[in-house]
């Protein structure tokens, strides 16, 4: 493999590693693919104890990564504002680190593999569109409000290369509602379905493991017209060996003593049918 080739293999894992979220055991993340948002659970190292990883989305234009508490504020509509709010702020950012995103790795594929690739053009390109990021942040930190807005060392760190730079927006995403909970999260921005999953599964590990508010989650469940009698739901067998399910997970089993280890040891639930 050629030096420019191991160079361009270096810039694609330094990207990848810029992209790593670093998050505290008692955080939760959700995640914008296009136009729609979804939870995503990060890897917890040292057998739980921390800390988590999460890995955002690798392309710019794919959308924001933002971590919130797995137990913290219920205000689904300050998730919303906060959300909307730096969306808002960070378009044009988002946008010139779309363009840097393509000047770097289209651009440098270009130069690596094609002879005839026009180098001088393709690195003032990068130059520009880094210096067209660096701007843009500091456009969004004055729209944002002051709580929102990233440290100055953490700005400076992340427009110290264009590589970093690619991934200024996620300061501003991880400042925008880091103490809402995740259900609330998923109520203000998830679709209907994944938005009742994640309901269902707080009002589950707060009902059988004592892990979360009990009351203000059903009072949430009542606010958004769900009925806090999902969780009396069975669901579907796999087959006639399933005789029990775990309550949060829902998990089959073939026995009605057994326990979900994934779940922290709940004991599981026998079918009402057989």
């Amino acid at each position: 493999m050629r030096e420019a080739e191991l160079l361009f293999l270096a810039a694609v894992l330094l990207y990848i590693y810029e992209g790593l979220f670093v998050l505290p055991t008692s955080t939760a993340v959700v995640q914008r693919v296009w136009r729609r948002w979804k939870r995503v659970d990060p890897l917890v190292l040292r057998g739980g104890r921390g800390p988590a990883l999460a890995l955002g989305a690798l392309l710019p234009p794919l959308g924001p990564t933002v971590p919130v508490a797995v137990m913290g504020s219920h205000d689904v509509a300050a998730v919303t504002d906060a959300i909307a709010l730096t969306v808002r702020a960070t378009r044009h950012l988002r946008f010139a680190e779309s363009l840097l995103f393509i000047a770097i790795f289209g651009g440098g594929a270009a130069m690596v593999w094609f002879d005839q690739a026009p180098d001088v053009p393709i690195l003032l390109a990068i130059a520009w569109l880094w210096v067209l990021c660096v701007a843009s942040s500091l456009d969004a930190r004055r729209e944002v409000p002051e709580t929102q807005r990233p440290p100055w060392k953490d700005l400076i760190i992340a427009c110290a290369s264009p590589l970093s730079a690619l991934r200024l927006h996620d300061l501003f995403f991880k400042r925008a509602c880091p103490d809402a909970d995740i259900t609330a999260a998923l109520l203000a921005l998830a679709p209907p379905h994944v938005a009742r999953e994640g309901l269902r599964l707080a009002l589950a590990k707060a009902r059988y493991s004592g892990d979360g508010p009990l009351p203000a989650l059903e009072t949430m469940a009542a606010d958004w017209g769900y009925d806090a009698g999902m969780l009396d739901a069975e669901p579907e067998r796999g087959g006639p060996e399933d005789l029990a399910f775990c309550p949060i997970c829902l998990a089959a089993f073939s026995r009605v003593d057994a326990r979900c280890n994934t779940c922290h040891d709940v004991a599981v639930r026998a079918f009402k049918t057989t």
